[in-house]
């Protein structure tokens, strides 16, 4: 029997003591304790928020120009307040200090101002940008960054004269050259009195060895009611614009310079019109829409006098609409590269009806109406019957448009486009490239018009002109290449393009 042998043990056992007296979770536990508490510390001395300051600024310009404008600024932050306003200016990536605005102590609105100055150090013409950064007092800085376009535009356009014609002819055109340099340039060409005439293009549509940048070549034909003082212009952004003034003096003959007639039985002529009201009436208003039925019903009450009423509204009013259409069409498309050079090809017709005669529409009975050609009737010679492109270049048009029946409209570059109406069958689709002499349409008779030939206008820059001055051998081209060259050697340039 052992020593205990008998004795009853008892329920209870001491425990030896731990060494570590927190297991690790809960070592955790008490870390992120001590972690709120610090924040709690922090964000009641310097305030804990989620919202971003806010910032109303009055007084930025859209151009920053010789006179300095004064920015004035409100920053405000409802929890910790107020900490910085910074204000730079970003330019072609490079960012220009305006400075850095502190309120003194703690507030939670913040007034102050500063000038927008062209004379920044760094700052040049051209675009540009203002930031605004507003910071707050937070523990992590929570900004808020404003952004304002600006433009700084303080010179006007430098512009200068290099070639103009001394004079033109009715109905001609003229090369203008001229240099014309902004960083803000906004638009250029020719005026004519206080109106823009013709929009300059960059040299280098006129002629390809021209490649400065501010070099502007264009072609302008003669406005038939010319009055005012010529001029190159040229205009940026923020609205200045310089101009150079010359003199042109016009001469050749005046409209009306001979008296065509054009024959057509009464019977024929308002069937013609009876037709011709519904494809007239093809995109225009509804009021001349309405008018168009009203003449198309005195027809048949009033017979000739209807006809002639019917007539002078499809030319005066119509026509001119159908020519707006052809121009505005013109004006979308970008600008191409001149495809025209040297003398133009018409094929074998022989002019008729020149640019500014005076056609007399007549019948059995006289005159029925009259107008002044702002283009050419082409006899056809032989059994000649397609109407041809003068000169190289884009189809723009290809379809029917109402009085001037079916028509084919080329932009053949550098401002000069063709349209040749009152065909038949067309050859040519929309978009096409055709080359010089390539057949557009068989010649027809419709839209307003009692006699088959080829009718074909030349507009330059969306104004008509006269195509006699583009069919003589040494003409008009031969004119405007010798120009150029002039130019190219004034500048120095080497001509080295083939045509």
């Amino acid at each position: 029997m052992t020593p205990h042998a008998g004795k009853k043990e008892s329920g209870f056992e001491r425990e030896v003591p731990k060494r570590f007296p927190f297991s690790v979770p809960n070592m955790l536990a008490a870390f992120a304790i001590g972690v709120i508490g610090l924040f709690l510390v922090i964000g009641f001395y310097f305030g804990i928020e989620i919202e971003k300051p806010t910032l109303e600024v009055e007084g930025v310009p859209a151009f920053v120009e010789n006179q300095d404008s004064i920015v004035r600024f409100r920053a405000q932050d409802t929890g910790s307040g107020v900490d910085s306003v910074s204000v730079v200016i970003e330019q072609a990536g490079v960012m220009l200090p305006i400075g850095r605005f502190e309120p003194e102590g703690v507030t939670h609105e913040f007034q102050g101002k500063f000038l927008l100055s062209k004379a920044l150090s760094g700052l040049r013409e051209g675009q540009a940008s203002l930031h605004i950064d507003t910071k707050d007092r937070s523990v992590w800085g929570s900004s808020t960054n404003t952004v304002f376009p600006l433009v700084v535009d303080s010179y006007e356009p430098s512009l200068q004269l290099l070639s103009a014609p001394r004079s033109m002819d009715y109905g001609g055109v003229g090369l203008f050259v001229y240099k014309a340099g902004d960083a803000n340039l906004t638009n250029t060409g020719l005026a004519v009195g206080k109106d823009q005439y013709a929009t300059g293009r960059p040299a280098v549509l006129m002629d390809p060895d021209l490649l400065q940048a501010d070099l502007f070549a264009l072609i302008a034909a003669t406005p038939s009611n010319a009055t005012g003082e010529w001029a190159v212009f040229a205009s940026d952004v923020a609205g200045h614009t310089t101009r150079v003034p010359f003199s042109i003096a016009l001469a050749g003959a005046a409209p009306g310079k001979k008296i065509v007639s054009e024959f057509t039985s009464e019977g024929a002529l308002i069937r013609l019109l009876a037709n011709l009201s519904r494809d007239a009436s093809n995109g225009i208003q509804e009021v001349d829409r309405k008018k168009l039925e009203s003449f198309r019903q005195g027809l048949e009450t009033d017979g000739r006098k209807g006809a002639i009423a019917f007539v002078d509204f499809l030319i005066t009013t119509i026509r001119e609409k159908e020519w707006e259409t052809i121009q505005r069409r013109l004006a979308i498309e970008p600008p191409t590269p001149r495809r025209w050079k040297g003398q133009m090809f018409v094929g074998p017709f022989a002019p008729r009806v020149g640019f500014g005669d005076k056609v007399v529409l007549e019948d059995e009975q006289g005159q029925v109406f009259t107008w002044v050609s702002r283009g050419e009737v082409l006899e056809p010679i032989g059994d000649a019957r397609a109407v041809v492109a003068p000169y190289s270049g884009t189809v723009r048009m290809a379809g029917r448009l109402g009085t001037l029946g079916e028509i084919v409209v080329v932009d053949h570059g550098a401002g000069l486009a063709s349209v040749f109406y009152s065909l038949e069958q067309r050859h040519v689709f929309e978009g096409a490239f055709v080359v010089q002499g390539q057949a557009l349409a068989d010649i027809g008779i419709s839209g307003l018009h009692a006699s088959k030939a080829a009718r074909m206008l030349f507009l330059v820059n969306g104004q008509p002109v006269d195509p006699a001055f583009w069919r003589q051998p040494n003409g008009l081209t031969s004119a405007i290449d010798g120009a150029l060259n002039g130019i190219k050697g004034a500048l120095g340039i080497e001509s080295s393009s083939v045509e």
